[in-house]
This record gives structure tokens, C-alpha cells and sequence, in this order.
């Protein structure tokens, strides 16, 4: 799911009085969410006490059960923070190095070359491919089998960010060698009951909690079943509640984790070359208008979840939905700011947002790549079969109007114009053909928004 904007996430209860009356326009603002559908569950704590719990909409359609205060959702991404507090654990015990090798932990990992850590994999630095962008080529395998059998990196780690689910299926997997215990044990019995979290647990079969929702997403006027189950959904997943969450968010406000855990958490990472991230360990933290902002959202299909909390302000908000995508739609407005915020800081945050924009030079538009002549002897040149191992993928290449025509698997069909020598690209997806020291083509790399330079060797005989 993609973040809110934080001046639609600032909520500040003032008085108990803006409190009630901003709980009424909640309920307004909540009015898409009509009879018979899914929708969503609310809560808002200032300084640890939850002021707003609210819930819209129906956690299972062919039961018509309500959500309500204890309906627990797959919270997507935002389980990136306990993954990596679990860890922070082993690590502050002596269990774990957030330097060490990882292949120390897992000696199945290719050698890449390059040492590869703990903290790369909890910072999204690692370079490691994205195991949900993999499964987009090979559906039946599960993502360890599909992380394990690549044999190339997006970049060297810690060159350069990029989130990637990998990274935290591999945190999941080195806690439970080193711990001895499932993933699910060492979450339940480190932090979901230390902490009083009793309605949360991590789940391989999401659809065994016996107050869990269903997700669905609208198709038409009929709204249709749409979870992460079995391989698509990776080793398994947390399920929670809005107030629960909100429990974890005053922990971390607390230091209820120790010094070192909580504060490991939110450190901002740094590139090697010393630029410091908005990321830090399973959390974003940035610097707003209204303080220090830390955040993360979750999106597992037709699930959405978002988790927010504003220190400087002793606020914090959690939302949790299985509507789809019709819960970004409808939650992507500043009014839920005007719910809550009182007006001098509201005005205050407009100054800076207005000011942020009159220093801004406008992005320059990205111009569609230009097209490169290409003889039609060259295109014949780069017909045959390409196939990868790591991706247990093939492609067959055929020519077209100076373009390449390239078949997936034997189904999907792409069309990539030429724009230079070698190269053939249609928005973010490149195709760049390899060449021996005779100049034969022996290989294509291709490479889209989450994988980078992936070989397809040509098969022998297509030369």
C-alpha cells in the first residue's frame, strides 16, 4: 500500500470535546463504506490512551459478520518492524551480528561475491531480488525455494536502496535457526504477550484465525475474494488489530523493547557512501511539519494497513481494511488532518507545504526513449529461445517492426522497440542482448522496476 500523505495522517486530539465531534465527521468520512460491504477499522491514541476506535463495514461477506473491535487483518507489510525487532533481540542477546556474513546463517545463499548482511537485509540494502516480483515468472514455487536459487543481485549491498520482500523472508528464517523456534513462537512469546498484543499472531494459513477477515477487492459491482494464500503469500503473516497496533506504537514511544532495540529500530540507514535513508529497520522515518514521523503501511492483495506515529505530537493511528483498492481511494484526503488537528498547526503545516513548494523547481517530465533504426538481418539476429535458471523462465525472441517480440513461458507477449544498439525498451522494462568477443549473440539481461539485469542465456541451437 502506498503512504498516505502525512498531512492526511496528522491527527491531533485536542480535547475530549474535538475529540467526540472529530469522531462524528469520522463516521462521515466513512460513508462509502455502504451496507453489505467491506471496509475498515480505525483506532487514534494521544499520549497512550486510544481516543478513537472505530470500525466500517464487514469482515467476511458470506458470513455477513461485522468488523468489529477484535477482528483481526493480514497487516501486509507492516510486520517488517517485528521481524526486525526479533532480530534486534537475538542481536542484543549475542545470537545474532548485524555484520556477520549471512551466509553464516544460511549456507544454502549463493555466494554473490559480496558480503551481505543482517542489517542490509533489515534496511532494504541488500540487493537481493524481490521474491513477489520473482513469483511473477515461476507461480509454483514458495519464496524461499525462488530467493535461494538466484544467483545474481540487483546492486552490491549497500550501494543503493530498494525494498524488497526478500530481505525480511530472510530475517524471518535466520531468527528461526537461531532461536530454535518457529518464527511464530519467538513473535508470540518475545512481543505479542510481552506486550499485552493479545489479539495478534503470525499466521501461515491466514484463514484459520477464527475472528480474521476476508479481503476483497471490487470487480464490476461484485466484490470478489482477494488474499495472499499458500506460495503467494510467503512463509506466512501477521494478523492484528487496530488497538493492538496501537499498543506496539506506544511500546516503541516507551522503550518497551530495551534501549538498544528501540533505538536500533528507528536509526535512519546509510548507504555506504554515507547518505542517510528515510529507512530505517522495518520502519520509514522522515521529518515532517508536525515532527518526526514513523510509519509504515501493508498491502497484501484487497488487505491494507497503515501504521503511524508522530512522537513530537504523542499520537498515534492505525487503520486496518480489506475493501481494496477502494480503501486507498477514499483515505488519500486531507480531511482526515482537519479531523483532528487543531488550526494553528494545520495552518502551520500548510506554510511549510506551500514554502516546500515555491522551492521546488518542477521535475523535468521523463521522455520516452527514442527509437533506434535497426535493420531487419539485425532483428533476425536475436530470434531463438533465452532461458533463465534463476527465474525458471524462458523467453522466445522473434523480430518485428524494428522491435523484438518476446513470448513468456510460451503465454505472455511483449512488444520492445529498439532504442539503441543491443537495447529494446517499453517503459520500465529493458531487454539489453549480450554478445561474445565474435560479436554472436549468446544472451539477453532483462530488467524492470524490481529486478535488475536478470541473464537469459541463449539456448543452444538458436544461434
Amino acid at each position: 500500500m502506498k503512504t498516505l500523505p502525512l498531512l492526511g495522517l496528522a491527527l491531533l486530539v485536542a480535547t475530549p470535546a474535538r475529540a467526540q465531534d472529530a469522531t462524528a465527521r469520522l463516521d462521515d468520512l466513512f460513508s462509502w463504506v455502504r451496507p453489505g460491504m467491506p471496509g475498515c477499522a480505525i483506532a487514534v491514541s494521544h499520549r497512550g490512551e486510544v481516543v478513537v476506535n472505530r470500525a466500517y463495514g464487514l469482515a467476511n461477506l458470506e458470513t455477513a459478520g461485522p468488523i468489529g473491535p477484535r477482528t483481526v487483518f493480514d497487516i501486509g507489510s507492516v510486520q517488517k518492524q517485528f521481524s526486525a525487532a526479533a532480530a534486534l533481540l537475538l542481536v542484543e542477546e549475542g545470537r545474532l551480528s548485524l555484520t556477520a556474513d549471512i551466509r553464516e546463517y544460511l549456507p544454502e545463499l549463493p555466494n554473490y561475491g559480496h558480503r551481505i548482511t543482517l542489517d542490509h537485509l533489515m534496511t532494504h540494502t541488500s540487493g537481493i531480488r524481490d521474491w513477489v516480483a520473482l513469483m511473477n515468472f515461476d507461480e509454483t514455487e514458495d519464496a524461499r525455494t525462488l530467493i535461494f536459487r538466484q544467483r545474481g543481485l540487483n546492486f552490491a549491498p549497500g550501494e543503493q536502496w530498494m525494498y524488497s520482500n526478500s530481505n525480511f523472508e530472510l530475517v524471518k528464517e535466520i531468527v528461526t535457526r537461531v532461536s530454535g523456534m518457529s518464527f511464530a513462537e519467538v513473535a508470540r512469546t518475545r512481543l505479542f504477550e510481552p506486550l499485552g498484543m493479545m489479539n495478534t499472531m503470525y499466521a501461515t494459513d491466514i484463514t484459520t484465525a477464527e475472528t480474521g477477515a476476508h479481503a476483497y477487492e471490487l470487480e464490476g459491482d461484485h466484490w470478489t475474494p482477494a488474499m495472499m494464500l499458500g506460495n503467494a503469500r510467503g512463509g506466512g503473516a501477521i494478523l492484528s488489530t487496530v488497538t493492538d497496533l496501537l499498543i506496539w506504537n506506544d511500546a516503541l514511544t516507551n522503550g518497551r523493547l530495551g534501549a538498544f532495540v528501540t533505538a536500533k529500530l528507528q536509526e535512519p540507514a546509510r548507504l555506504n557512501d554515507g547518505t542517510a535513508l528515510e529507512y530505517a529497520r522495518g520502519l520509514r522515518v522522515e521529518d515532517t511539519p508536525y515532527g518526526r514521523a514513523v510509519t509504515h503501511g501493508g498491502s497484501a492483495r484487497a488487505f491494507k494497513a497503515l501504521l503511524v506515529r508522530l512522537p513530537d505530537q504523542a499520537l498515534s493511528f492505525a487503520m486496518l481494511c480489506n475493501a481494496g483498492d477502494e480503501s486507498e481511494r477514499n483515505l488519500e484526503d486531507r480531511r482526515i488532518a482537519d479531523l483532528f488537528l487543531p488550526e494553528d498547526l494545520v495552518r502551520q503545516g500548510d506554510s511549510a507545504e506551500a514554502a516546500a513548494q515555491v522551492g521546488q523547481r518542477p521535475a523535468p517530465r521523463a521522455r520516452p526513449a527514442e527509437t533506434y533504426a535497426t535493420s531487419e538481418a539485425e532483428l533476425r539476429a536475436f530470434s531463438g529461445r533465452y532461458e533463465s535458471e534463476d527465474l525458471g523462465a524462458y523467453f522466445d525472441v522473434r523480430s518485428g517492426d524494428n522491435a523484438v517480440v518476446m513470448q513468456l513461458n510460451g503465454a505472455q507477449t511483449l512488444t520492445l522497440p529498439s532504442v539503441e544498439r543491443d537495447l529494446f525498451q517499453r517503459g520500465p522494462l529493458t531487454v539489453r542482448f549480450v554478445r561474445d568477443a565474435a560479436g554472436q549473440v549468446t544472451a539477453l539481461d532483462f530488467s524492470t522496476p524490481a529486478l535488475r539485469n536478470v541473464r537469459f542465456a541463449r539456448a543452444q541451437g538458436n544461434h
